[in-house]
């Protein structure tokens, strides 16, 4: 499938100040923003499973209090 769209003179001066032709340059956007939803899938995930250990009551969470307290602790030792 052969897919044509027009440029503007923005991204194509955009483009050569890297050195790139248009093309190039969109293929880089393209996989720079497949990369970045593959990122985001992964903090999901991740965000996810942290909580599934917390709903479980795998981990135990420290209150900011108890966390600033001990800070303070060993800034003063």
């Amino acid at each position: 499938m052969l897919i044509t769209v027009e440029i503007s003179e923005q991204f194509a001066a955009r483009a050569a100040d890297l050195g790139l032709s248009p093309e190039a340059y969109a293929l880089e956007i393209l996989a720079a923003t497949a990369s970045n939803e593959a990122i985001e899938a992964g903090w999901i995930t991740e965000a996810e499973r942290r909580a599934a250990d917390i709903d479980s009551g795998k981990v135990t969470l420290t209150s900011w209090e108890q966390i600033e307290q001990r800070l303070r602790q060993r800034i003063a030792s």
